[in-house]
């Protein structure tokens, strides 16, 4: 999973925390915090539907992604936005 966190002006978002789990049947979940530059890359997941919510304890601000994760080699860059 490839992620980038903005703020509501489409600015990066460093710093934030980031958890995802995976939704229906199957287990999996990931957490992380995002870099300088609001990125972070997630290795290793499980195809199928994901929850993705970014998170700043320090402003308050939130944000949430549905994402349907494929098999592929070629990882897309999916956008949260926190508000």
């Amino acid at each position: 999973v490839d992620l980038i966190v903005v703020d509501e002006f489409a600015r990066p978002f460093p710093n934030a925390a980031v958890t995802g789990y995976l939704r229906g049947n199957g287990s999996g979940a990931f957490r992380g915090t995002t870099d300088g530059l609001g990125h972070l890359i997630v290795r290793y997941q499980q195809p199928g539907p994901w929850r993705i919510e970014a998170s700043s304890d320090v402003e308050g601000f939130k944000g949430r992604i549905d994402v349907s994760l494929e098999a592929s080699d070629e990882p897309v860059l999916h956008q949260i936005i926190i508000r």
